[in-house]
């Protein structure tokens, strides 16, 4: 038997925009058309329209009078500005969730990053890897136990996903990454809420500098090109 979706038309294509250009199936500086995108999705104008408000809302595209729908381009400020406010709250998530994690917790936290392992280095697994980060992301912050950290973090998440898939496949800095999540893990095994908290403080300020690295040397090698150009 078929089950029958029953999620609003409007919240489907959002969630299909969304994906395309967090997963950089579109990437920064395409131009949709609302026509367009209304005939692919084969629909009227309306929940188009619908998505694409709640998308300029979420900050992941532009609507530019007369031209488009820009994918706008990655800036330093919203990677440091993200970067911040999940560092915020995964860092006061890790502290509470020392009290409260179990053993199931743990052991479910080392089979995401022992699967995790065996994708790092494929350029086809990019995604999975980054929905494992996910995962590993909002284990931690249920075990917290405010539900307020996970869904501020649901809001904003698709641009941290949006600028790890666009901006970074690079193995070595992927590794990093899950070595300190490793870290975490041990802190929370010790049940040192001190150490988890340094530990998740140095996840997220080591992922920012990467970003920000491979974010300023493609803006020069943009600039670059450009000079060539004229």
């Amino acid at each position: 038997m078929y089950r029958v979706d029953h999620t609003p038309l409007r919240y489907r294509i959002h969630q299909k925009i969304r994906d395309k250009i967090i997963y950089k199936v579109w990437k920064s500086g395409t131009i949709l058309s609302e026509g367009e995108l209304a005939k692919s999705f084969n629909t009227s104008r309306t929940p188009v329209r619908e998505a694409i408000r709640q998308l300029e809302t979420e900050g992941l595209i532009r609507v530019i009078p007369k031209k488009g729908i820009l994918i706008p381009e990655i800036e330093d400020k919203e990677i440091e500005d993200i970067s911040e406010l999940l560092e915020i709250i995964h860092c006061r998530a890790v502290e509470k969730a020392v009290e409260k994690v179990s053993p199931k917790d743990i052991e479910r936290l080392e089979k995401i990053i022992a699967e995790a392992d065996n994708y790092i280095g494929k350029k086809t697994k990019i995604n999975k890897v980054i929905a494992l980060g996910i995962q590993f992301s909002e284990l931690i912050l249920k075990c917290s136990g405010n539900k307020r950290f996970l869904e501020i973090d649901k809001q904003i998440r698709g641009h941290m996903i949006r600028f790890t898939s666009e901006l970074c496949d690079d193995e070595d800095r992927s590794k990093i990454g899950w070595n300190t999540r490793k870290e975490i893990v041990a802190a929370l095994k010790k049940k040192d809420k001190r150490l988890a908290g340094l530990k998740m403080r140095k996840h997220y300020q080591k992922g920012k500098k990467f970003l920000l690295e491979i974010s300023n040397s493609g803006s020069k090698r943009s600039a670059k090109k450009r000079g060539r150009s004229k």
